[in-house]
């Protein structure tokens, strides 16, 4: 779901509920697991999103801080996430099934009410077929231009693999071209006015974005120029590395810390922007690798999304809680969302120290450990 952003906070827990409430089960269950795959599992996906190039900028930046030359590629949490994606769709499961649903089974909902349609144009069904069948030849056709020796994304580039160097236009044409078959074929794009009006509204939900950009720029400009994230890594990197800390005890601090400031600042680019000059450098020196570190990140700003009632994506949720129980309010979501953000703050950073423990790579040409 991370792969549209924001759009799976609207989208996703009303409609598990509807399905659970439609199956003879607990609506509440299905919102809150929705909602936990959403936001406490927002790090994890099976494909490269968008948050993945912008974590990766940052986190090049703070790492040029000690190695000028240091390159961080858009993939380098790629392997980590997918077995992520894997290990916490088991954990929710058990967590709704075994103590979420059946403190909700006993309780009563309001009476189902029709919820409004939305306009998906007049032929959806033909358009998801058409969108699947681009979908599928811009995937078959990739893995051609990756794998036929000779061919344009086929080999190493300057850095890395050509096919990671291209990832973003990659990902660009991957969705772009079924998003206008769908559109096309259902009915919901008619010429390409409605394109052009589409991806301008596209852009300007990018508009907070692209103001906090600028913003972090300038301040990792003005903190480079100050060489204060210098002196603060070597001096850190250096107490660290003199405690002789494990690098999975060192993942798993990095965690508690993004989590603890995951529940005052939401944004997962605000607090990165300013935690990464300090930290990337900082774990370089006692050893962690930047791709690792930032790996680290992801899990620690995940987890306690569904738990802080900062997230501006609370309201949101809460009203979708209210539609099956009016009296609801923060404290009853907040309970709904406490198990499953206990068991993804166990289970998620365990996997995590694991990976670092048998030095496996996060990501393609990525390694756990400086060196290793």
């Amino acid at each position: 779901s991370s792969v549209t952003l924001d759009a799976g906070y609207v989208v996703l827990p009303p409609l598990a509920a509807a399905l659970f409430y439609a199956a003879g089960r607990s609506p509440l269950a299905g919102l809150a697991a929705a909602f936990a795959g959403v936001s406490a599992g927002f790090g994890a996906n099976l494909v490269i999103t968008v948050l993945d190039p912008m974590l990766a900028g940052l986190t090049e930046s703070g790492a040029r801080i000690f190695d000028p030359d240091y390159r961080v590629a858009v993939t380098a949490n790629w392997w980590l996430m997918i077995v992520s994606t894997l290990v916490l769709t088991g954990v929710g499961w058990w967590v709704t099934a075994r103590l979420v649903e059946p403190r909700q089974q006993a309780l009563t909902v309001a009476s189902d009410e029709p919820v409004p349609a939305q306009t998906y144009g007049s032929h959806p069904q033909r358009g998801l077929r058409m969108a699947g069948v681009l979908f599928a030849a811009v995937l078959s056709l990739a893995a051609l231009v990756i794998l036929i020796p000779g061919a344009p994304l086929h080999g190493e580039g300057q850095v890395f693999a050509r096919w990671i160097e291209a990832m973003v236009p990659l990902l660009l044409v991957l969705f772009l071209l079924p998003g206008l078959g769908y559109g096309f074929a259902a009915g919901t794009l008619k010429n390409t006015h409605d394109v052009a009006n589409m991806l301008a509204q596209a852009i300007a939900g990018l508009a907070p974005y692209i103001v906090l950009a600028f913003v972090a720029a300038q301040f990792i400009a003005a903190f480079n120029y100050s060489q204060l994230g210098l002196l603060l890594a070597v001096s850190g990197g250096q107490a660290l590395a003199a405690l002789t800390i494990p690098a999975p005890l060192l993942a798993v601090g990095f965690i508690l810390i993004a989590m603890f400031a995951n529940l005052f600042i939401g944004s997962a680019s605000a607090k990165y922007a300013f935690m990464a000059p300090v930290f990337v450098p900082m774990l370089m020196q006692a050893g962690l690798s930047p791709e690792l570190t930032q790996a680290a990140y992801r899990i620690g700003d995940s987890v306690t999304n569904i738990i802080t009632p900062l997230n501006p994506y609370w309201v949101i949720v809460l009203a979708f809680v209210q539609r099956w129980r009016p009296e609801a309010g923060l404290g009853t979501l907040m309970a709904l969302m406490l198990p499953y953000a206990l068991a993804f703050a166990v289970v998620w950073p365990l996997l995590l120290g694991l990976w670092v423990l048998f030095g496996l790579p996060p990501g393609p040409g990525a390694t756990a450990t400086i060196g290793g």
